[in-house]
């Protein structure tokens, strides 16, 4: 059962309030709505009201489906190369006059940027595998 406590004004000195009982019932009809009066002792009226109404259902929340972490890297990234991409050839446009291939912002980067990789790659092997060549700076 849970209690529901309404309070009340004053009547002379003493507060009044209401204190109404829920209690699981799954028996109970529509026919039979009213709370049943229990008692009334100092200012304090008690009722019962036996319904199904107040028996605890069990209900599974829909699960929300969102995307994950990754999904949500990748949203931006590619937003944000999209931006890029069309901000700069717009600004490469307006600015140089580009046109074609030449559009395209930080275009001798981007032609070189697969060696830089190849570069990258192996000097982790190199190093992964023991194969540095922990040379350094020679002078000249």
């Amino acid at each position: 059962p849970w209690n529901l406590t309404l309070k009340g004004g004053l009547i002379g000195k003493q507060d009044q309030s209401t204190v109404i009982t829920f209690i699981c019932d799954t028996s109970a009809t529509d026919d039979n709505l009213a709370p049943t009066l229990t008692g009334y002792q100092n200012g304090i009226a008690s009722f019962q009201w036996k319904h199904k109404s107040a028996c605890a259902v069990h209900t599974q929340l829909p699960v929300q489906e969102s995307m994950s972490g990754f999904s949500v890297f990748l949203t931006v990234f590619f937003s944000f190369a999209f931006i890029y991409l069309a901000l700069g050839a717009v600004y490469n446009h307006q600015v140089y006059g580009a046109k074609g291939l030449d559009l395209l912002p930080h275009k001798d980067f981007w032609r070189d940027f697969p060696s830089l990789v190849v570069d990258v790659v192996h000097h982790v092997w190199d190093s992964v595998t023991g194969r540095a060549r922990g040379g350094g700076y020679v002078s000249v």
